[in-house]
């Protein structure tokens, strides 16, 4: 079976841009290779939707409509940026970019809402003895956050997950 070209967040790896591979391919049946966001069939886990605006029309021809699953944006898009391309979104990161994609097109359908991180227990497979007695997993920009440190003060067994450190850590 051929590779899908996906597009995922490659210069500042974390947590959630490792899993891509395996969710595809463990859970949808899908060999996928990174593939830049203009060659992309498919866009993983991660603010990565960005790439996908522009700020005038695009006059690439037609292009197949990018396939969206836990995707979402850094920051809503600014006035005036449009979609380079069609999509098909089977699912967001969460309510605020579905709010963005329908404010982009209000005729582009969202799917389900949640990050593909949620899914792991169904890569893992079985039981898994917990570390800690709770782990908080925030963006990777959002580590080092004083309200991340105030919450996990707060709740006895709590830990900061560095998302950056890799899925097996």
């Amino acid at each position: 079976m051929r590779a899908v070209g996906a597009f995922w967040c490659h210069y500042n790896p974390n947590f959630g841009d490792a899993l891509n591979p395996e969710l595809f391919r463990r859970l949808g049946g899908l060999d996928i290779e990174y593939a830049s966001a203009e060659e992309a069939s498919v866009a993983g886990i991660g603010s990565i939707l960005d790439k996908f605006l522009a700020e005038v029309p695009s006059s690439a021809g037609e292009v197949a409509p990018l396939k969206v699953f836990s995707s979402g944006f850094d920051a809503a898009p600014a006035n005036g940026r449009l979609l380079k391309r069609n999509l098909t979104c089977y699912a967001v990161r969460g309510r605020k970019t579905a709010a963005a994609i329908r404010a982009l097109d209000p005729g582009i359908k969202t799917g389900v809402l949640g990050d593909g991180g949620l899914l792991l227990k169904f890569i893992i497979g079985g039981h898994v003895d917990p570390k800690h007695r709770v782990g908080i997993v925030p963006h990777y920009v959002e580590r080092d956050d004083p309200a991340f440190v105030r919450l996990t003060e707060g709740i006895d067994g709590a830990v900061i997950l560095d998302p950056r450190e890799g899925v097996e850590s």
